[in-house]
């Protein structure tokens, strides 16, 4: 399958980028907000990367699916990117509402999904420690298996000192942050 994944260059966009493509072996293509993120995800194995602040997401995509489409959209932005990414999927495609890094909730028109056949999920990871626990744990200890055995690679964006911690928080909200970032405790 085809996956699309917004905010691609955040540590949960990267994460997703780095289990579509190596574990899951999709065709993974990063929608990020620069050059510079849209290459970090293509270097995490996403096949196709679009810059959605030089260009229609929508109309990229198009291109390079040959007009077919996506059949999974993971989106962590929200706003704008959202409905763009809607209207990139696929005949019977799925879109996953994970996030809004662009700070906008966007509504989600009926009519696009009765035309297409498309699902909309939501999903709130955290909730699963509460309403299903052996889901919660199992997921985890799947990443951590995934990760020993080289399958993925947590992308580190920065690192800060315990004394830093207010820049961190800056540096993560003025969206200038890639993967990870971790406060030392050294």
């Amino acid at each position: 399958e085809t996956v699309l994944v917004t905010a691609a260059a955040g540590a949960t966009g990267l994460a997703v980028v780095d289990v579509a493509a190596s574990v899951l072996k999709a065709k993974v293509i990063a929608a990020a907000g620069s050059d510079s993120k849209c290459h970090l995800a293509t270097q995490k194995g996403a096949v196709e990367s679009v810059n959605y602040n030089k260009a229609s997401l929508k109309e990229e995509v198009k291109k390079l699916t040959a007009n077919k489409g996506v059949n999974v959209v993971i989106d962590l932005f929200g706003g704008d990117i959202f409905k763009q990414a809607l209207h990139s999927l696929a005949f019977e495609g799925r879109i996953v509402v994970v996030g809004f890094a662009g700070g906008t909730i966007p509504p989600i028109p009926a009519n696009i999904l009765l035309l297409k056949n498309i699902s909309a999920l939501g999903l709130f990871w955290g909730r699963y420690r509460d309403e299903e626990f052996p889901v919660f744990s199992s997921t985890i200890s799947s990443a951590l298996s995934y990760y020993q055995e080289g399958q993925i690679q947590p992308h580190i964006g920065g690192v800060f000192k315990l004394e830093e911690v207010n820049e961190a928080f800056a540096h993560i909200i003025q969206r200038k942050s890639t993967g990870k970032v971790v406060i030392s405790m050294n």
